[in-house]
Parts: C-alpha cells; sequence; structure tokens
C-alpha cells in the first residue's frame, strides 16, 4: 500500500528541453552562472511519480541540502537504512550523503516557492538541528545523465549555516549520521585509499552520486570563504 501511494504521487517535473533550452552542462554549475530556479518555477508541471522515474523527457527538480556547521567548518553526512522497512528506495539504501531532500510534491505548490517549501518540510521531517540555523542559500545545480537515476532529476543544492554540533534523525531512513571536517570528507569520497577511521564500513562505492558531486563547491566554499 505504501508503495502505490508513493506511485500515485503527483511530483514537479520540467521538460529537459525547455530546462536546458539555453545552456546544458554535467555534474555542477553555479547558481550566479544560469538561473535554473526561474526556470523551473515558470515552467514546471505535476505528473504520476511512477511515470516520471520512466520518461527521461522530464527532469525531476529536487532541493537537496547540505548543513554546515560555520565555528567547526564540518558538513553533515548520513548514511540511508539498508532495510525495506526503513527505507523503500532500493536504489539509495545503504548509501552515504551529504544532502537531505525529495521531490517537490503538488501539495508544495501551495506556496510562493514549491521548491523551497519542499526543501524546507523535508528538512523538518528528516532531522533536529539542535542549535541555531539560517536561511538555506543556494549555491548551485547538479546535473548527472551518466546514470538512469540521475537522467530524470536535476538537482538544486542549497547550503544550510549552522551553529548546531549535534543533529538527531527524526527518521528512520536515516542510519547513522555525525559531522565531519569539511577537508576530511572531502578526501573520503574523492580519495580510494583514504577509508573513515571512525568508520571502517565506509565504502567509496556506496557513496551517492550526488554527494560525489557537491562535495567539492561545498568544500571550496568553506575554503575559500574561511569563517562564515
Amino acid at each position: 500500500q505504501h508503495i502505490t501511494k508513493m506511485a500515485n504521487r503527483e511530483i514537479m517535473v520540467i521538460g529537459r528541453d525547455i530546462l536546458f533550452k539555453d545552456f546544458t552542462f554535467q555534474g555542477f554549475s553555479p547558481h550566479g552562472k544560469y538561473d535554473f530556479e526561474s526556470i523551473i518555477l515558470a515552467n514546471s508541471q505535476y505528473i504520476k511519480r511512477e511515470k516520471a522515474e520512466i520518461n527521461f523527457e522530464f527532469k525531476q527538480p529536487i532541493a537537496y541540502t547540505a548543513i554546515i556547521n560555520l565555528d567547526d567548518r564540518k558538513i553533515f553526512a548520513y548514511t540511508r537504512s539498508k532495510q525495506d522497512k526503513n527505507y523503500k528506495e532500493k536504489r539509495f539504501q545503504g548509501k552515504f550523503s551529504i544532502g537531505l531532500g525529495g521531490h517537490i510534491d503538488k501539495k508544495d505548490n501551495n506556496e510562493s516557492n514549491p521548491i523551497k517549501a519542499s526543501r524546507d518540510r523535508e528538512l523538518k521531517e528528516e532531522v533536529r538541528i539542535l542549535g541555531y540555523s539560517e536561511e538555506p542559500q543556494l549555491l548551485g545545480y547538479i546535473n548527472d545523465d551518466s546514470n538512469d537515476v540521475g537522467k530524470v532529476h536535476f538537482g538544486l543544492l542549497y547550503y544550510l549555516p549552522t551553529d548546531a554540533r549535534t543533529i538527531s534523525p527524526l527518521d528512520k531512513e536515516i542510519e547513522k549520521c555525525k559531522f565531519y571536517n569539511y577537508k576530511r570528507l572531502e578526501n573520503m569520497i574523492n580519495n580510494h585509499d583514504n577509508e573513515d577511521r571512525a568508520n571502517h564500513s565506509f565504502k567509496l562505492q556506496n557513496v551517492e552520486g550526488w554527494t560525489k558531486i557537491a562535495i567539492k563547491p561545498i568544500a571550496d566554499l568553506l575554503n575559500h570563504v574561511g569563517t562564515f
């Protein structure tokens, strides 16, 4: 019944030809280079998720939010549950991720900006941030057409500045989580030989694809901006 409900959900999509009419890219593109958010808001529609997942003519926008500790310059990361009862999306079970988010539901369309409404809703549903947090900022966009999952999704990469040192999962989808030093995390994700000493179960092949793309612009932000 739960799977049927997910399939019947109407989610936001945008035609690939509209989204990439004037500019296309693979990997990451900074927000200041091209404003995909405005294109999505002006041209989106809602269709059933089961159809969207197999139709390469559409992209499903996803607000993908990374949480950054301002003082310690650490990035929140987590591992998704491997159990069906906790997390139904088999394609991402057991994956290591720095991004929180999900599909933009039709109910989010009641707000002036459904992308931001979905972003804030997903954050509230998934974690409790034990500290002060600022408004998430749009860093850029993620596009990865190298696999069938990536071909139907489009990421809006946000970062949420916070002074929190502890984040509690509110959803069983998150199996374990903690803050990582951003340089260490970047090395873990980029270098095959660098294993997380505190967590020997970390394996590079289990890192979520968008996390591999997002880690560099987020690390660059922390590295170049310095103290917020």
